[in-house]
């Protein structure tokens, strides 16, 4: 399941968004995005193995407080 991860704090590492996300299930990939200065854009999207993994995931940490922002995490839809 591909799910969208934003309003990511600047300082927001690939190992952070892992050990937050590995709770639910095997995360298969992260990708977080960065301007042409290497600065983090505040949003990325990873894949959880597991379909159900990722609901529960997405219900859980929507609108959290991590690092200090709150984040929005949805489902990435295939059309």
């Amino acid at each position: 399941m591909e799910i969208y991860v934003g309003n990511l704090h600047p300082n927001t590492t690939k190992k952070d968004v892992y050990n937050l996300f590995i709770q639910f299930g095997k995360v298969l990939s992260i990708e977080l995005y960065s301007d042409a200065e290497g600065r983090n854009l505040g949003y990325g999207y990873l894949s959880i193995r597991e379909r159900i993994d990722g609901k529960r995931a997405i219900e859980q940490l929507n609108e959290i407080c991590f690092m200090h922002y709150f984040l929005q995490v949805h489902e990435v839809k295939n059309e």
